[in-house]
């Protein structure tokens, strides 16, 4: 799947923000390719989860974990989407060098969320949650404390 930036590109881009009371933030800067435009010339409301799901994908393995595959490998936990919101506050076009920050909102005993935001030019464009619930064979499945402190280890 092409995002319209390069992974490669994503790793020399992305800065990590520590606050102490808070969870991880971080910091990934991209520029808005020609597949997420649409006929009116700016980023579609359905492009934002292809658009984000990079950056969500980067936090999970700055954090050791390669993405949801290996969480179902070492965890037997499946993930499944239960909520997306979306507060779209202004467009996004072509060619635009957009920050997007990612941090886990909330963690519970079976489903976290991630929140993110994007900003241009110093101005948020968006903000965006999904929330996934982790099941096993027989339903909703609690986190396991590595997966919880891998999930919200400052790095």
């Amino acid at each position: 799947m092409t995002y319209g930036f390069s992974l490669a590109i994503i790793d020399q881009m992305t800065e990590r923000i520590e606050t102490p009371q808070t969870h991880p933030i971080q910091v990934t800067e991209m520029v808005i390719g020609p597949e997420f435009i649409d006929s009116y010339g700016h980023v579609n409301y359905k492009a934002y989860f292809a658009l984000l799901e990079p950056a969500q994908d980067q936090y999970i393995e700055d954090r050791g974990l390669n993405g949801f595959d290996e969480i179902e490998r070492r965890f037997g936990l499946r993930s499944f989407v239960k909520k997306v919101e979306l507060i779209n506050n202004s467009e996004l076009l072509e060619g635009d060098k957009a920050v997007v920050t990612t941090s886990i909102g909330h963690i519970g005993n079976t489903s976290f969320s991630f929140i993110q935001s994007i900003a241009l030019d110093g101005r948020n464009v968006a903000d965006y949650t999904i929330v996934i619930v982790l099941t096993n064979e027989q339903g909703k499945a609690p986190i396991p404390n590595q997966l919880r402190d891998d999930l919200l280890r400052h790095i």
